[in-house]
């Protein structure tokens, strides 16, 4: 059972990020009006990650962090705000929605794939902002530092606005200490709807992808170990590593990001008192996680089997244009398929 809205607008290659985002807006939240620098940010934000990870001819092209995921993040960040409000029968101004969109098309601007270029000048629209590429500041301190800088240079927003932004792409680190992914910040965020918002739609892409838990697992853990293809000591079998652990720690993963969104839920009632409607909400949620949890379970018992068809088409594969990754993919869809076909 999908809980949070896939976007299906990835097909419109021809037409600009802006010109999309606007009119998902009209389409979907037509009382929201985001500001002209707020759209083009926005925009210029998702048309640069298209260029720099979404074309698979580039060095920094990644199989799971492209504009697909940021533009996906974006577009859920806001329907969760909208269905927040809805639920607890409040209002959040444009302006909120318009920090969101900001945060949420930005945490991922800076990706280890660019910083291997040892090339952080990002050009969006007429700015062009150079970062200082520090390797003891994460991917995500480097994204909101960029979006401070570039939220100044439009000479639209705050101190403050700046400072929620920030907030909510730093909110989206994880840390993994080889049992669970942790949030580092997720007490920080849970109090502000902008990075609540942020945090959820990024790590619950689990619920978005499909609408077979199966098929979303095995298209993340293949996309995710893919893209350490684009590693400079990436071996196949370290990609098969990386897949199996993945895979191993699904339980873990989807207990720590069902607690992450009670602990959210407990400041929004505590913010906008009890509501039935969100409570339906939370139920839909938890039921969604329950069905995920019990194939997890499964999962775990059958690690081996599953990876070794994912092994078996990685090691027949001679390049990896995008095809190729494509089969490789679909070899570990279907496997979880299977094993879910093999159980019921």
């Amino acid at each position: 059972m999908n809980i949070l809205p896939v976007s299906r607008e990835r097909a419109l290659e021809d037409r600009s990020y802006t010109e999309r985002f606007q009119a998902h807006l009209t389409d979907k939240h037509p009382s929201i009006e985001l500001s002209p620098a707020g759209l083009a940010l926005v925009g210029d934000n998702l048309d640069f990650i298209r260029k720099t990870y979404g074309d698979p001819e580039q060095p920094t092209y990644l199989q799971y962090h492209n504009d697909n995921h940021s533009y996906g993040v974006t577009t859920r960040t806001l329907w969760l705000l909208d269905t927040w409000q809805k639920a607890f029968d409040t209002q959040f101004d444009s302006h909120t929605f318009e920090l969101a969109a900001i945060a949420s098309s930005t945490h991922d601007i800076v990706k280890g794939a660019l910083r291997n270029t040892k090339q952080l000048d990002i050009a969006t629209g007429t700015d062009t902002i150079s970062l200082h590429d520090d390797d003891s500041k994460s991917d995500e301190q480097l994204s909101a530092e960029y979006a401070i800088r570039s939220m100044h240079a439009r000479g639209n927003y705050t101190s403050n606005d700046r400072r929620r932004v920030a907030m909510a792409i730093v909110a989206t680190e994880v840390t993994f200490d080889g049992v669970s992914v942790s949030l580092k910040r997720i007490r920080e965020a849970a109090n502000d709807p902008v990075a609540a918002s942020l945090v959820i739609a990024d790590t619950n892409d689990i619920f978005a992808r499909s609408s077979s838990v199966p098929s979303a697992i095995g298209e993340i853990v293949s996309d995710l170990s893919l893209e350490a293809l684009r590693g400079r000591d990436s071996t196949v079998e370290h990609i098969i590593d990386t897949a199996g652990n993945l895979l191993r720690y699904q339980s873990q993963f989807l207990h720590d990001r069902q607690n992450d969104y009670d602990m959210i839920s407990r400041h929004l009632i505590e913010e906008y008192g009890v509501s039935r409607r969100y409570e339906a909400l939370k139920k839909t949620f938890d039921t969604s996680v329950d069905a995920a949890l019990t194939f997890a379970g499964t999962l775990e018992t059958n690690i081996d089997n599953v990876v070794s068809e994912f092994r078996n088409e990685l090691l027949r594969s001679k390049d990896m244009s995008l095809a190729q990754q494509n089969k490789v993919r679909h070899a570990l869809v279907r496997a979880l398929d299977n094993l879910r076909k093999s159980t019921i």
